[in-house]
């Protein structure tokens, strides 16, 4: 029985972040590496390592991910 294996990290230029709207935590699928999250005044709120990031201690916004292989966008709302 086959396996079915994601290719890319990025679909159409954007990384696949879910869940998006976030609410505290978001995942980046088939990656694991340096994250930075930015705001819209591209100040940089967050740094981490890994494939997830906790969003709790940021306010509500949309915000910018980057990673080595791309960048997405993210809404954040509680």
């Amino acid at each position: 029985m086959p396996l079915s294996v994601e290719k890319n990290l990025i679909i159409n230029g954007k990384l696949i972040i879910y869940p998006n709207p976030a609410s505290n935590e978001i995942y980046i699928k088939n990656y694991f590496g340096p994250i930075s999250v930015f705001d819209q005044l591209s100040r940089n709120c967050l740094k981490t390592e890994g494939n997830s990031v906790d969003l709790s201690e940021l306010p509500n916004g949309l915000y910018l991910v980057k990673t080595s292989v791309g960048i997405g966008k993210i809404i954040l709302n509680r």
